[in-house]
């Protein structure tokens, strides 16, 4: 069994220095998959020595790769070769997620879009964001109208001083209800899963006195180091299944990375999902190293890789 991997990397050196990448690749090795990257802008491979393309999505805009990754998986689709991980609808904005989780009945966030703030409906108070921008970057968290301006105006002002002729910081577009997940502690928590197919791998579990809990604002006490790994390490998911791969396929992606709340009367909220996740070990976190979830989510995307083609296989 072969697979062509889909990346926007001119080397094997630079595709590994994402750990997922790397994870991946050790994922196949261990499952006996040969595979071989391609960059889907050059001339493809003889299609004919593949059993299955799976396409990796990190840098997407990158001369243009999301285009050529369509053009070539349609190519390996008209020669019989199943594509996983499909680069369509290749990055969901957090609004998708939660409309998807809304009409599923999962419970997550209220959202509204709005020009002018005006029409905004929500209770205070509410995060404003720019819808599908990541990493917490472009948040503001709001207790009233004024707040809310001042937040408008600041995003606007950045993206006129620094951005002023191309992409950047755009201004913001969606309000979205605070949910209160914190503990009578004070302190906030979020759970981190990746979901392939019927598996469900929890990822991290992070702490924060800030109500945006992300990697650069996530407590390193020796109390949310120990929950963290007794959530990573454990031998069968003890969250709510059900519920989470629930969400996962509302989304309609056989991979995805969920982001969850647990509040403290056993109530879920779930936040966002992401294709294009950012892994410990990765670039700003790199001193984290690849974590024992990693090895498992390489070795659980292999053997989704393997049913695919097997299942691909049985289909006349």
């Amino acid at each position: 069994m072969k697979v062509l991997i889909f990346t926007c990397y001119k080397n094997l050196e630079r595709f590994q220095s994402r750990v997922d990448n790397r994870t991946l690749l050790w994922g196949l090795d261990q499952a006996n998959i040969d595979w071989e990257l391609s960059i889907p802008w050059k001339p493809l491979p003889d299609l004919s020595q593949f059993d299955g393309a799976f396409s990796t999505l990190y840098a997407p805009l990158f001369r243009n790769f999301i285009y050529h990754c369509k053009v070539a998986e349609q190519k390996c689709r008209e020669a019989g070769i199943p594509v996983i991980n499909s680069c369509e609808n290749y990055s969901p904005p957090h609004s998708f997620f939660l409309k998807q989780w809304k009409e599923a009945g999962i419970p997550c966030a209220g959202y509204e879009f709005f020009k002018d703030f005006d029409t905004v409906t929500l209770n205070y108070p509410m995060i404003l964001r720019v819808d599908g921008v990541h990493r917490g970057l472009n948040m503001y968290f709001v207790s009233n109208r004024k707040e809310a301006q001042e937040a408008i105006d600041h995003q606007n002002e950045l993206h006129q001083r620094y951005f002023p002729s191309r992409e950047g910081p755009k201004p913001l577009n969606i309000a979205i209800e605070f949910v209160n997940t914190a503990g009578k502690d004070g302190f906030y928590e979020k759970k981190r899963c990746y979901v392939i197919g019927d598996k469900i791998i929890p990822a991290h579990y992070l702490r924060s006195v800030t109500r945006f809990v992300n990697y650069k604002d996530s407590l390193l006490d020796p109390a949310t180091c120990a929950a963290d790994k007794e959530y990573t390490l454990q031998d069968e998911f003890t969250d709510d299944y059900d519920l989470v791969m629930r969400a996962a396929k509302a989304t309609g992606l056989d991979i995805i990375t969920l982001d969850y709340s647990i509040k403290p009367n056993g109530e879920y909220v779930f936040w966002e999902g992401n294709r294009r996740r950012a892994t410990a070990g990765d670039q700003r976190i790199k001193w984290l190293g690849i974590r024992p979830p990693d090895i498992v989510y390489g070795n659980t995307v292999a053997e989704f890789i393997r049913q695919k083609i097997e299942e691909a296989s049985l289909v006349v």
